[in-house]
C-alpha cells in the first residue's frame, strides 16, 4: 500500500475557490516532543488523495498548481514521529484551495498524508505530475513537513559532506541514501518544471540535533548546514524560490499550543491576509516572507530557541500566493447584490447609483461596469416611455381639461424617481397612469387628486373619511351614509336605530335591474341586523350590476371598516364610481365639503 497513491479525500466542506492553472504539493509529519522540528511537507495533483470540489462553486484560479506533503507518522518505528506535520499539510491545503484565500482548484492540488507521502508517490507528484500539467505562466506552489536529514556523502556539492534529504513515509533509517529523495533530486525536478514562478516552502531542518523537525542519525554527530551556495543551488534557474523555516545549524520548533509548526502556523496567518502590508487584497511572496520572518524570529526566542527563516532565489514580476476579500471589497459585493436587487424591482436610478459606489471603492469589479452600461440602456428605454406619456398627458392640457398647476405636476411626477415619491405621490402618479392609459375618465382623476391633496374640513366632512370613535359597548355603531335630504342627528337626541344604507334608492334614473335593487334590499336586511360580511357581498353584487346606492355603501363600508379592514383607497374607488353614476351622496364624500 506505500507504493500507492493515497485513499481519497473528501474535501473540506467550507465553499473553496480553486486556481485550475496552479499546482501544489503539500507534504506533512509529526512528532511526540515539545518544542520539537518540523520536516518538510509537500502536496501534488497526482498522485494523492483526490479532493471533491467544493459544492460552491469560486472563483479558482488557472494558472496555480499545487503538492503538499505532511508527514506525523513513520513505517520505520525507528524514525522518531512527529506531532503536526499532517496538520500543517492540511491547513495548508485549506488555505490554498479557499475560494477566498489561495484560490488554487483542488483538481490541481496533490495532497499527500503520512503513508501516502512514499518515495515514489512524491517523486511522481514533484518529477512526473507539475512538468507534464504546467506551463511558463502558471504558478508552482510546493510544501513540505516532516523530517529532513543529513546523509554523510563526502562528495556532494555543498562542501559540508552532507546530503541532505527530505525522508518520505516508507523511508529506512539506515538506508537513507537509496530510500530518502535528496535535495539534489528534487532541484532535477524543477529544471523538468516549465513554469517561471516555483515556489517550495519548507518546514523542516538539517541541523542534526535532536528534537525539531531534523533526522538525529546515532551514527554520526556531523550537523548538515544549508549553506547560502547550497540554497543558491537550489534555487538557481529562472523563477525559482525556496523558503526555509529555519537557517543553518538552526532547529525548527513546533508547539502544542499553536497546534502547527512555528513556521507553518504564521505562514497560514499571513496567507490569509495578515500579511498583507499595502491592504490591497493580495499577499505577494514578499509580503509573505517578511510576515513569517519578523513572527517566527520573535516567537521562536520566546520559546527558547533560535528561527531564522531564509529565503532565496529572484521572481520576476510580483507574485502572489493568496487573495482576499478586503473591507472595502465586502462592502463593494454588498452593494452590487443590491443594485442587482434594486434593477429586478425596477428602481433602476438607485441600482446605477449603488454600482457607481461599488465602482469607486473597486475599480476592477467583476461584471460591475457592464451591469451599469446594461441598467442605462434600460433607463433609456424608461425615459421614451415617460416621454409618450408626458405627450398623451399633453392631449388632455390642451383640451382645457386640466388645468396648467394640474398638467405641471403630472410632467413631475412620470419624471419622478419612483423610490423617491411619497405615498400620496405614488397614488397619484397611478391614478394618472390610469388617466393615461383611458382606463379612467378626467373627470374621475380630478375627483381623485381633490381628495387626496385637500385635508377635508373636519366639520363637515362625513364619518365615512374618518376613524370610527371610540364608543361605549352599548351605543349603536355610526350608521352609513343616508340619503342627501337625510335629516342630521343632534348629539343629544337618542341616537336611531341601525337601519343600514337607505332601503330604496333615491328616486332617480339609476343603472341597474330590478334584481340589483333586491341584491340592495336584501344587503341592507343584512346590515341591519350586524351581518357585515353578507351585506358587503350582496351591495358588491348590486354594484357590479351597476346600482349607484350600493357602490356608494360599500365606499362607507370600508372607510369606516364595516365588515372589512378599513381601507381608503378602495372607498375612493367605490365613492368615485357612485359619483360618476349620478349619487349624489358619493359626490358630496368626494368633494369633501357640504354647504
Amino acid at each position: 500500500m506505500a507504493d500507492e497513491p493515497g485513499s481519497t479525500h473528501a474535501a473540506p466542506e467550507r465553499p473553496s475557490s480553486h486556481r485550475s492553472e496552479a499546482n501544489a504539493v503539500v507534504i506533512g509529519i509529526n512528532e511526540d516532543e515539545k518544542p520539537a522540528n518540523r520536516d518538510l511537507c509537500l502536496s501534488t495533483d497526482e498522485p494523492g488523495p483526490t479532493h471533491a470540489a467544493p459544492e460552491r462553486l469560486g472563483p479558482y484560479r488557472s494558472d496555480a498548481h499545487a503538492v503538499v506533503i505532511g508527514i506525523n507518522e513513520y513505517r520505520d518505528p525507528t524514525i522518531r514521529d512527529l506531532r503536526f506535520a499532517r496538520a500543517d499539510a492540511e491547513a495548508v491545503y485549506e488555505a490554498l484551495t479557499d475560494p477566498e484565500v489561495g484560490r488554487f482548484s483542488p483538481e490541481n492540488v496533490t495532497l499527500l498524508l503520512d503513508e501516502q507521502a512514499t518515495e515514489r508517490n512524491i517523486r511522481k507528484a514533484i518529477g512526473t505530475t507539475l512538468p507534464r500539467r504546467t506551463g511558463p505562466q502558471d504558478t508552482v506552489f510546493i510544501f513540505y513537513a516532516g523530517h529532513g536529514a543529513p546523509v554523510i556523502n563526502p562528495g556532494n556539492r555543498s562542501g559540508d559532506g552532507m546530503e541532505k534529504v527530505l525522508v518520505p513515509f516508507d523511508a529506512e533509517q539506515d538506508d537513507l541514501r537509496s530510500t530518502g529523495i535528496s535535495m539534489d533530486a528534487i532541484q532535477q525536478f524543477f529544471h523538468w518544471i516549465a513554469s517561471k514562478q516555483v515556489l517550495f516552502f519548507i518546514d523542516s531542518c538539517y541541523s542534526g540535533m535532536a528534537g525539531g523537525r531534523t533526522f538525529e542519525h546515532p551514527d554520526f554527530t556531523t550537523r548538515a548546514a544549508l549553506t547560502d551556495d547550497f540554497l543558491n543551488r537550489l534555487s538557481e534557474g529562472e523563477g525559482r524560490l525556496i523558503v526555509t523555516a529555519c537557517g543553518v545549524n538552526e532547529v525548527a520548533l513546533e508547539t502544542e499550543g499553536m497546534g502547527h509548526g512555528l513556521f507553518t502556523h504564521f505562514l497560514l496567518e499571513g496567507l490569509r491576509g495578515k500579511a498583507d502590508r499595502d491592504r490591497d487584497g493580495l499577499v505577494t511572496i514578499d509580503e509573505l516572507y517578511q510576515y513569517v520572518y519578523d513572527h517566527v524570529t520573535r516567537e521562536a526566542r520566546r520559546h527558547g530557541g533560535v528561527m531564522n527563516p531564509v529565503k532565496k532565489g529572484i521572481l520576476q514580476g510580483q507574485v502572489y500566493l493568496a487573495q482576499y476579500e478586503t473591507a472595502d471589497r465586502k462592502q463593494a459585493r454588498q452593494q452590487y447584490d443590491d443594485a442587482l436587487a434594486r434593477r429586478d424591482e425596477g428602481h433602476l436610478e438607485e441600482a446605477l447609483l449603488l454600482l457607481n459606489d461599488v465602482l469607486r471603492r473597486v475599480p476592477d469589479y467583476p461584471s460591475a461596469r457592464g451591469q451599469r452600461v446594461e441598467i442605462e440602456a434600460r433607463q433609456k428605454v424608461v425615459q421614451q416611455e415617460v416621454k409618450r406619456k408626458q405627450r398623451l398627458l399633453l392631449r388632455h392640457y390642451q383640451r382645457d381639461e386640466l388645468s396648467p398647476e394640474e398638467y405641471t405636476r403630472g410632467i413631475d411626477l412620470l419624471e419622478k424617481w419612483a423610490a423617491g415619491l411619497t405615498e400620496e405621490e405614488r397614488e397619484i402618479r397611478r391614478q394618472l397612469e390610469y388617466l393615461i392609459e383611458g382606463k379612467i375618465t378626467v373627470k374621475h382623476y380630478l375627483t381623485t387628486l381633490l381628495l387626496l391633496q385637500e385635508e377635508p374640513d373636519e366639520e363637515v366632512t362625513p364619518p365615512a373619511l374618518k376613524p370610527a370613535p371610540q364608543q361605549a359597548e352599548s351605543a349603536l355603531p355610526p350608521t352609513p351614509p343616508q340619503r342627501i335630504d337625510a335629516p342630521a342627528q343632534k348629539e343629544e337626541k337618542e341616537a336611531p336605530p341601525l337601519v343600514g344604507p337607505p332601503k330604496q334608492p333615491k328616486k332617480k334614473t339609476l343603472p341597474g335591474s330590478q334584481d340589483s335593487t333586491d341584491l340592495f334590499e336584501r344587503g341592507t336586511a343584512a346590515y341591519e341586523t350586524e351581518d357585515f360580511a353578507t351585506g358587503l357581498t350582496l351591495y358588491r353584487q348590486a354594484a357590479e350590476q351597476g346600482n349607484a346606492t350600493a357602490m356608494s355603501n360599500l365606499g362607507f363600508m370600508y372607510a369606516s371598516g364595516r365588515g372589512v379592514p378599513k381601507d381608503e383607497k378602495a372607498a375612493v374607488a367605490w365613492y368615485t364610481q357612485a359619483a360618476e353614476q349620478g349619487d349624489a351622496t358619493a359626490t358630496l364624500v368626494l368633494g369633501g365639503l357640504v354647504r
